[in-house]
């Protein structure tokens, strides 16, 4: 039995205080919450809920509670810990008791996660020190770790905590240090089978009544957007995995709201009939956030979705322009999404429970389409569509098919280039739209959101003191 220590790191510190868009960021957030605490605070009495996914300080990591519990269901010990929740002597003692301490990477948390890695090898210089997560799976990985670990953890950790350092040569898709400090990277990535996947050990999470937790029903995606990375087949649990799940979570929170991490909760493929069949028979007191395409709405799924405990629809839009669409094989026409839009102000319970991700600054962006963006944005907030927007900046994700082909997207990065925090000021350029030019149309397009936010809530107000 070996000591395992899994560490989820907590998100770097933003340091750039200079760019002039976080006054607007700022406002756009708080009205946002604003509008939608106003508009969903009868919504949330009426079914007794709480508090809100949004309201808990410290993300949890599904991915690393999933390691625990397979690691745990073949005989081995294991922690996890949220950094910035324990102080330093209680971080120290439980690298100094652990045989392998595992620490998740993200772009967001990139930084942090080498210092963690630093001061753990620092602790305890006989730990193996391994490092996973989306970061390492898509970009590659330094520091002082001794093993790199691409795609899935469960099956890799666990066995490299049974069998040791022996075993290293024999997994997949792992880079490994020798002896001599040297790596050797094997071939492939780590898939997991879901249906062979224990419940995450959310029992692990101490200090829970301040985390955000997550539930997965499905792992995949059926589309092959070019800015993404994520097209693996996809893969759904099953009817038991789902309702124990649901039946483990009401054990450490209830009248909350949970988010599926889900890439498409309505993907064909996918688990969405299974959630709604546990629903019906768990009856959780809790309610859930999804995400999925414009495509998939019809009025039939829609009041499926709202009818089963779901509270909250993310859409991932990215832009209004058709060509823009069509450049980033997002599949989807602006007809198509206003058209989905239209079946959800009809049959959404409140106009605030859906919300639209948008990303500006994506390949083939020009005077025309950004003009063709904001136009359609104007039509979109007038007839009352969507009024909860949130504008990110285009990030190249290293492996997406615009990273791999930079050339044939115009695009052009620096060589020093890392992904960094999608709210950052843009570190890309095309030919004939410049940094300047992305940085503008961002601005032009969150103003326009922040003033029909604020002449929408001055409205509201006037209704109410003529009532």
């Amino acid at each position: 039995m070996a000591n395992i220590l899994l560490i989820n790191p907590k998100d770097d510190e933003v340091k750039n205080v200079s760019d002039p868009l976080i006054d607007l960021r700022h406002t756009e957030k708080q009205l946002e919450e604003e509008m939608f605490n106003e508009q969903m605070e009868k919504y949330f009495q009426e079914r007794s809920i709480e508090t809100h996914f949004r309201d808990y300080p410290y993300i949890s990591n599904l991915g690393l509670l999933s390691i625990a519990a397979y690691c745990r269901e073949n005989g081995h010990n294991v922690k996890y810990v949220q950094d910035g929740t324990v102080d330093r002597k209680t971080l120290e003692s439980l690298i100094n008791n652990a045989d392998i301490i595992g620490i998740s990477v993200k772009t967001v948390n990139r930084n942090r996660s080498e210092l963690l890695a630093e001061f753990s090898k620092y602790t305890n210089p006989n730990a193996m020190l391994l490092a996973g997560g989306p970061e390492v799976t898509l970009c590659g990985m330094n520091g002082p770790f001794d093993v790199f670990i691409k795609g899935a953890g469960e099956k890799v950790i666990s066995d490299i905590a049974t069998y040791g350092k022996e075993i290293l040569p024999q997994c997949k898709g792992i880079k490994y240090k020798l002896e001599n400090g040297e790596y050797v990277e094997n071939d492939g990535i780590n898939i997991m089978d879901l249906k062979t996947l224990p419940i995450p050990a959310y029992d692990l999470i101490d200090n829970i009544n301040q985390t955000q937790v997550y539930i997965e029903t499905a792992r995949g995606c059926n589309y092959c957007c070019s800015f993404c990375v994520e097209h693996a087949p996809i893969q759904a649990k099953t009817y038991e995995q789902i309702k124990k799940t649901l039946e483990e979570i009401e054990k450490i929170r209830q009248h909350s709201t949970i988010h599926i991490i889900d890439s498409d909760f309505l993907t064909p493929g996918g688990a969405s009939d299974l959630f709604y069949k546990a629903v019906e028979e768990v009856k959780p007191t809790n309610y859930f956030i999804v995400q999925t395409r414009a495509k998939r709405l019809t009025k039939e799924n829609v009041q499926q979705m709202y009818s089963h405990n779901i509270i909250d629809l993310y859409l991932g839009i990215e832009s209004f322009s058709d060509t823009i669409l069509k450049t980033v094989r997002k599949g989807v026409t602006f007809e198509e999404i206003k058209n989905a839009l239209r079946i959800l102000k009809e049959n959404a319970p409140t106009p605030v429970a859906y919300r639209g991700n948008f990303i500006q600054g994506l390949p083939g962006e020009n005077s025309i389409t950004a003009q063709e963006d904001y136009a359609r944005r104007k039509e979109i907030l007038e007839e009352g569509l969507l009024r909860i927007m949130r504008d990110y900046v285009f990030m190249p994700l290293e492996g997406s098919h615009i990273f791999n082909n930079q050339e044939k997207y115009g695009i052009k990065l620096s060589k020093d280039y890392k992904p960094s925090f999608r709210n950052s000021l843009p570190q890309h350029s095309y030919e004939g739209w410049t940094e300047e030019d992305i940085y503008k149309h961002q601005r032009e397009m969150i103003e326009l959101k922040l003033n029909y936010l604020n002449r929408m809530k001055d409205t509201e107000r006037d209704d109410d003191d003529a009532r």
